[in-house]
């Protein structure tokens, strides 16, 4: 996220007060250097928040030296070996390797320390075996892409659910061009109106090369011609389709009307989905929980076999503090499996409240080699109503959101002083956040009404790439990226009556920003929205806080009808419901 106005961080106890802080959000300054540098602070950071001995700050001082990077980036390596798609042997494999680790640090096994695996009804699971792409000329194959491995790297070359294929035809580069029997190939993505009108054409192999605009490479050294995109078609597939990178697509219009060969081996079978629950109970409010979703279906190694190694480590470090005394007031569960699906499963099968939910998704790109950044990504709030600087949205893309959608604010709050707690341990660590997008495990536990936020890096130019391997991972930044979802996550399953004040502080301190900024451009109804917003922010943190059994009648409905327009947006909720059809 870029910091358009060059605020830094905020308050570190004893460094500024409030008034300092209003003071300088009405004009828009930064904080002074030396209080910056004693605040552990970085110029990129745009949000204030407020540190001091509690709530997120000490569960960071807690962690220190709990989480291991190197032991991450070797789960990491085990994983994305795996094309692991919904429910197929590579994903039964990835959730076999976590069952074996959560069991050998107590699931299961101690008391406190719940183990659950959940089995959906079989759905088709689908298995690419292998492929080959060949060119045919003067009685010669040139093969341009392969793979006959999970593991290698042009696994990607078919979609999911591609279906097997033995295609030999001719190549055309346009749809009007097309004749019974040929190879389409262009940029063009997958959709169902290009692969309809294809079969209608009665073109034998779909082929395609689209990338999203972010996976362009940030360095200018073209690395991307050489990615090929994850891709995936409707089941049961309209007829053989294959995906390849822009460098590959080039090579095949250059050959239009030569022969090209196309060999495909699938394995669709139904099979059960299942999902992995482990818990570490809580001793005062064990009937509550907060939830940690790491989804395993995705075969990259940032996307999110990144997500799965951090939130294994976090639930090792929770049972370690349990086992020594340190378990936390409400009950901590730790998510894996398919994407929407686990989180849906979880919800469906706990008998505990969920208090808040943490989706970890793409926990650890390296921002030298991808270009991304850690980030936070905010339940719906009036940043994504009317967005003002310091927000902004993220290539990922944008998303509708009325007042009525709006969420309580609290966890932002909680998961921005996690963050920059660990910045201040962390010299030159940069971070930023933005409104609420949409499009990870956060969608399904805000539809349940339940506050969840996501954490994680964008933009990532290898994302959803065949590029997307171990290779992209920094160790340090999965660590990281790790403890500021663990010590936010405990911040709220251990709240305490000690850790409010600095939470409230934390909360006024961002508003004051929002306020500021809402005041300059004018907009009463927005600075309005934003003070609303933390009255909200602050009654959550109480309730968490305090223990207090009742919440508030809530002020706001997800998913209330969208007033009329002019159809070109969607709301969170239809959206949300679009996001967890995706194949």
């Amino acid at each position: 996220m870029v910091a358009p106005l060059g605020w830094l961080f905020v308050a570190a106890c004893g460094t500024l007060s409030d008034q300092q802080l209003i003071d300088l959000a009405a004009r828009g300054g930064g904080v002074p250097a030396s209080a910056a540098e004693d605040a552990g602070a970085n110029s990129e950071v745009v949000v204030p928040s407020h540190l001091d001995d509690h709530g997120a700050t000490r569960h960071v001082a807690a962690l220190a030296g709990r989480l291991d990077a190197a032991r991450m980036l070797g789960v990491v390596s085990e994983l994305e070996v795996l094309r692991r798609e919904s429910g197929n042997e590579d994903y039964d494999r990835a959730l076999d390797l976590v069952l074996a680790r959560l069991a050998d640090v107590g699931f299961g096994r101690e008391q406190g320390l719940e183990l659950q695996v959940l089995s959906s009804e079989p759905r088709p699971a689908w298995t690419g075996r292998s492929a080959r792409l060949e060119i045919l000329e003067d009685g010669r194959a040139e093969t341009l892409l392969e793979f006959d491995s999970s593991d290698d790297q042009d696994r990607l070359l078919l979609p999911t659910f591609a279906p097997s294929a033995e295609v030999e035809g001719p190549i055309v580069a346009r749809l009007e061009d097309a004749t019974p029997g040929c190879v389409l190939v262009g940029a063009e993505p997958l959709d169902g109106p290009r692969l309809a009108s294809a079969k209608e054409r009665g073109v034998a192999l779909v082929v395609a090369a689209d990338l999203a605009r972010f996976n362009v490479d940030p360095a200018g050294r073209g690395r991307h011609e050489h990615a090929v995109g994850y891709r995936s078609v409707a089941h049961p597939a309209p007829l053989p389709v294959a995906q390849v990178s822009p460098r590959v697509l080039a090579r095949l219009v250059k050959k239009t009307g030569q022969i090209a060969r196309f060999r495909a081996v699938v394995e669709i079978a139904e099979r059960p989905v299942r999902t992995v629950l482990a818990t570490v109970v809580g001793d005062l409010r064990g009937g509550e929980e907060v939830a940690v979703a790491a989804h395993v279906q995705e075969p990259g190694a940032c996307d999110n076999a990144s997500g799965v190694a951090a939130a294994l480590e976090m639930a090792e470090a929770a049972a370690g503090l349990a086992r020594q005394g340190a378990r936390p007031s409400r009950s901590l569960v730790f998510v894996f499996g398919d994407e929407m699906h686990q989180s849906r499963a979880h919800l469906a099968a706990t008998r505990r409240g969920v208090v808040a939910a943490i989706a970890a998704d793409m926990l650890g790109e390296s921002p030298e080699r991808t270009g991304a950044k850690a980030l936070l990504e905010r339940e719906p709030d009036p940043g994504a109503w009317r967005m003002l600087a310091p927000d902004q949205h993220t290539a990922w893309g944008s998303t509708t959101v009325e007042p009525a959608e709006f969420g309580g604010g609290g966890l932002a709050v909680v998961l921005r002083q996690a963050f920059h707690a660990v910045a201040a341990k962390e010299p030159g660590w940069t971070f930023g956040e933005h409104p609420y997008e949409g499009g990870s495990d956060h969608v399904v536990y805000l539809r349940a009404k339940v506050p969840a936020a996501l954490v994680w890096h964008f933009p990532d130019w290898t994302y959803h790439t065949s590029l997307d391997r171990l290779d992209m991972v920094d160790a340090e930044e999965l660590r990281r990226s790790a403890t500021v979802v663990l010590s936010a996550a405990l911040c709220v399953a251990d709240a305490r009556a000690r850790d409010l004040d600095g939470l409230l502080r934390a909360a006024r301190a961002a508003t004051t920003l929002r306020v500021a900024r809402a005041r300059a451009a004018g907009d009463a109804e927005l600075e309005a929205a934003w003070l609303a917003h933390e009255l909200d922010a602050r009654d959550q943190l109480r309730r968490w806080c305090l223990g207090l059994d009742t919440p508030l009648e809530p002020r706001k409905v997800l998913g209330s009808p969208r007033g009329s327009g002019d159809g070109a947006t969607t709301t969170m909720e239809q959206r949300a419901g679009a996001q967890e059809q995706q194949p």
